[in-house]
C-alpha cells in the first residue's frame, strides 16, 4: 500500500496501492478522495510479499499549490483591481472584443513583479443553423440582458436599449453567443483565445436556452 499523511511524524493512512514495478505515482489534486489545496502531503512506500513487509522508505513531501483568487470584473476600476490585487478576472457576457480591451486594461494596470493577470470567461455556444441557433440564444440571454450590471457592460461595448431590449438584435446575440457550425463555434472560441483569454469554459445551449446540453457537448467533441 501507499499512505500519506500531512504530518511528517503520521498518523499514515493508505490510500491506494501501486505495481510492484512502478516508479512513480500522481496523486489526484481536488479529487473527492484526494488532495486539498494549500497543504503539504507526505508519502512513504514499503515493498511486500509472500514472506511479509520491507522497512518503510524515507518519506517524500509534497505541497499544493494556493488556488487563484479571480474577481468578476468588468469595468476599469474593478479590472484594475484585479490586476493588482488578485491573479485576475472573471468577466462575463462580454464580446471577444471587449476580452481584448480588458486584457489592455489589466496588463497596463498589473505591478511590476506579479504574474500576468489571468482571464478566465465563460461563452455560451449553440450548434445549429441561423434561426434556431438564434432562438436558443435569445431564451438563455433573457436573465442577463435585463440586469442593470450588464446593461452598463454592454453600453460600454456599444450596445444600446434598442439591442438588449427583447427580442434582441441579431447584433447582440451574435457578439455574445457563438453558434453556427462545430467549426464555426471553434472558430469563435478561438477568437476569445486571440483576443487574452486563458481559458474559456463554454454554456452549451439548448434549444430552450438552458445551458446543459449534452447533444452540444457531444458535437462540439474531438471526432479522433
Amino acid at each position: 500500500g501507499l499512505p500519506r499523511s500531512t504530518n511528517a511524524a503520521g498518523p499514515w493512512a493508505t490510500f491506494t496501492t501501486v505495481a510492484a514495478d512502478a516508479t512513480t505515482y500522481k496523486d489526484l489534486y481536488g479529487h473527492v478522495d484526494g488532495l486539498l489545496s494549500d497543504q503539504t502531503y507526505h508519502y512513504r512506500i514499503a515493498a511486500s510479499n509472500a514472506v511479509g513487509l520491507s522497512g518503510w522508505s524515507v518519506s517524500a513531501t509534497v505541497a499544493t499549490p494556493q488556488p487563484p483568487v479571480l474577481i468578476a470584473a468588468l469595468g476599469p476600476r474593478m479590472l484594475e483591481l484585479a490586476a493588482t490585487a488578485t491573479d485576475g478576472t472573471l468577466p462575463f457576457f462580454v464580446s471577444a472584443e471587449r476580452i481584448g480591451w480588458m486584457r489592455g486594461v489589466l496588463d497596463a494596470a498589473v505591478p511590476a513583479g506579479r504574474a500576468r493577470p489571468v482571464i478566465a470567461t465563460a461563452l455560451a455556444v449553440a450548434v445549429g443553423d441561423d434561426e434556431a441557433a438564434r432562438a436558443a440564444a435569445r431564451a438563455w440571454m433573457k436573465p442577463y440582458a435585463r440586469a442593470e450590471n450588464y446593461q452598463r457592460s454592454l453600453a460600454a461595448q456599444g450596445f444600446g436599449p434598442h439591442d438588449w431590449e427583447p427580442p434582441y438584435s441579431d447584433r447582440l446575440v451574435d457578439a455574445m453567443v457563438a453558434w453556427g457550425s462545430p467549426e464555426q463555434v471553434r472558430e469563435r472560441i478561438a477568437e476569445y483565445h486571440a483576443a487574452g483569454a486563458d481559458h474559456v469554459a463554454i454554456l452549451p445551449l439548448a434549444a430552450d436556452g438552458a445551458d446543459s446540453s449534452m447533444a452540444t457537448v457531444e458535437a462540439l467533441a474531438p471526432t479522433t
